[in-house]
């Protein structure tokens, strides 16, 4: 805990509905039945089939609104894909930066760019839905090795 009451990590919302898009979990979530409301350190989750769905006790038919925000250390230009097994939107600063409407099996996005124009927290929200099977979930950044998760101290909430 830091001392303007804010944590590391980011905030997690899990509901329990078949959404057949990403668009369904931000326009209905807020309505449909809370499974728990936790916090995770980062986005870095492949996992495989019959694994429940982070860290919830639902395996399929689910969706997570992950929120919070991400430190930006300097100004300039980051880069992001995110990897992912179903439904995803990626929203940072208000702009959403990307959106996979539809279910899928496993794959990785474009690279997404966003322009920083000064150091410092950004809101971030991501939405994802899980429909059956196998599941993942990464939000990765660029560095100078590649794209990787991006570290759990670039989170808060």
């Amino acid at each position: 805990m830091r001392g303007d009451d804010t944590q590391e990590g980011l905030s997690i919302r899990n509901f329990c509905n078949d959404f057949s898009h990403i668009g369904e979990v931000m326009e209905f979530g807020r309505f449909i039945e809370l499974v728990s409301a936790v916090s995770l350190s980062n986005v870095d989750f492949r996992t495989g089939d019959g694994i429940p769905n982070l860290n919830q006790r639902y395996k399929n038919s689910v969706a997570t609104m992950i929120t919070g925000c991400i430190n930006f250390p300097h100004p300039g230009i980051y880069w992001y894909k995110i990897f992912t097994n179903n439904g995803v939107r990626l929203v940072i600063g208000g702009i959403m930066l990307y959106e996979g409407l539809e279910p899928y099996p496993n794959w990785a996005s474009d690279a997404v760019l966003f322009t920083v124009c000064e150091a410092g927290l950004e809101a971030i929200v991501i939405a994802y839905n899980e429909r059956e099977g196998s599941w993942a979930i990464e939000f990765s950044w660029r560095q100078s090795s590649g794209f990787n998760a991006v570290p759990a101290s670039h989170f808060t909430h």
